[in-house]
């Protein structure tokens, strides 16, 4: 079976990439913890699809999450480009390895992306503390933790430590490309069949022009106009 893992869903914009049947995934687990963002993956009516409505880490608990429904929300107060701080949620946090360790069987090929804001750095000192990371058929990291000053010096010692795994991973910045833009590329560079973009489906790549000007535009805007960003982002909260 093949095995799609979203961790970090937020609105379902990778999801909706690995769910082109021409990637051929069996089932998509994605784990989000956002009750905003719940409601809005739960319009994606696809029955491979499973949501667990929680965060990943290396222990189980609660934490307050910063910035909740916005993108970018976070567990560190001292992420950079925080969108309204102060809108928060309390949310339960799972231990990782519990919740992966039932797809990682030999007949399954599982992927994984990770996009979750500094919490990828305990996901994935857990998974390799209970050597599971070379597991996974292919992992992409979007390495968030470097926004995040408190994180700086775990940042590298795991960068180092998964290097030194000999996983199959890539970083987001490897594609010039975060967001689901990145996890696109990752996917059609890393199916047996070698998908062109021209092979994407009509529908997806509809929704590639539609959404490829306004998502890069506002990430100019959200690191070079910090306040404007955070205007526009609360505008599309309330209108959404």
């Amino acid at each position: 079976m093949k095995v799609f893992v979203d961790i970090g869903a937020h609105f379902g914009q990778s999801i909706l990439k690995a769910l082109n049947p021409k990637f051929g995934f069996d089932l998509v687990r994605a784990f989000e913890p956002s009750m905003y963002a719940q409601k809005r993956l739960s319009r994606i009516k696809d029955p491979r699809l499973h949501v667990k409505p929680y965060a990943l880490g290396g222990t189980r608990e609660r934490r307050l999450l910063f910035g909740a429904g916005f993108l970018g929300a976070s567990i560190f107060p001292d992420k950079a480009n925080l969108v309204e701080p102060t809108q928060r949620e309390t949310i339960e946090v799972r231990v990782a390895h519990e919740e992966l360790e039932d797809l990682l069987i030999e007949e399954n090929q599982v992927w994984l992306k990770i996009n979750c804001e500094g919490s990828e750095l305990a996901i994935l000192r857990d998974l390799h503390k209970f050597d599971l990371l070379d597991k996974f058929e292919q992992i992409y990291i979007d390495w968030d933790a470097r926004k995040v000053p408190s994180l700086r010096i775990d940042l590298a010692d795991t960068i180092s430590l998964v290097t030194e795994s000999g996983c199959r991973y890539v970083s987001a910045h490897d594609f010039e490309e975060t967001g689901w833009i990145g996890v696109e590329k990752w996917l059609v560079a890393g199916s047996d069949d070698r998908l062109s973009s021209d092979e994407i489906s009509r529908q997806d790549f509809r929704e590639y022009q539609l959404l490829k000007f306004p998502y890069s535009t506002l990430g100019f805007f959200k690191y070079h106009f910090p306040d404007l960003w955070s205007f526009l982002a609360r505008w599309y909260h309330r209108k959404r």
